[in-house]
């Protein structure tokens, strides 16, 4: 059958319009989804939550008019649309830095819990077996004692830039794509405009509309 050598269409190799239809939706049905997350979780004093409604409601309704301009082909909603694209890609920016910069931070305290909540239980051990007389007249047993039982704060910290590098490629890579796409949706807005103004629009740009 005719359809089966025909390759298979991707989001990424979709035309721009069935591009723009697919990513509308897939933004507006995650943003609701987040909303009605966001509306069931208690308020707080920092009034954080309430700005991340107001942003979520901003992302629903700037789906919403992507999804028309490209179902309608009217070209001032998919070029909102692609604002919003470029705007989101640009504001995320910096939270995702902060992510990946905390995580150092965080990743010390981490191991440290870890450290001091393994050292009682082997210190609570050796006491039971020893008493307290044994610990202070054998500090340096004790010491190896610890660094054979406790977790090993070098290999936890390892781990933790490992996955501080990771995400940060995972981040950077998610802010490019969504600038690819951006460009690609202001791309379509733009020949949606050219058809609308009735300047000439080829027969290759034509399939895409």
């Amino acid at each position: 059958m005719q359809f089966l050598d025909e390759p298979s269409i991707t989001i990424l190799t979709a035309s721009p319009r069935r591009m723009t239809i697919f990513l509308s939706l897939i933004i507006l049905i995650s943003n609701l989804a987040l909303l009605l997350l966001l509306f069931a979780l208690p308020g707080d004093a920092a009034h954080i939550l309430q700005s991340y409604k107001f942003y979520t409601i901003f992302a629903v309704v700037a789906s919403c008019l992507g999804l028309c301009g490209s179902a309608l082909k009217i070209p001032h909603l998919a070029s909102i649309f692609a604002n919003y694209l470029t705007f989101d890609a640009v504001i995320t920016v910096f939270p995702r830095l902060i992510l990946v910069l905390s995580i150092p931070t965080f990743g010390a305290t981490i191991c440290d819990t870890v450290w001091h909540l393994a050292v009682p239980a082997s210190h609570s051990t050796y006491s039971s077996v020893n008493g307290m007389d044994g610990i202070t007249q054998s500090d340096e047993f004790w010491q190896q004692l610890e660094r054979a039982e406790a977790w090993d704060v070098k290999r936890c910290e390892g781990l933790l830039w490992g996955f501080q590098a990771v995400l940060a490629l995972s981040l950077t890579g998610m802010t490019v794509v969504q600038w690819w796409f951006s460009t690609r949706v202001r791309e379509y807005a733009a020949m949606l405009l050219r058809r609308e103004r009735g300047l000439f629009v080829g027969d290759e740009e034509m399939s895409k509309l």
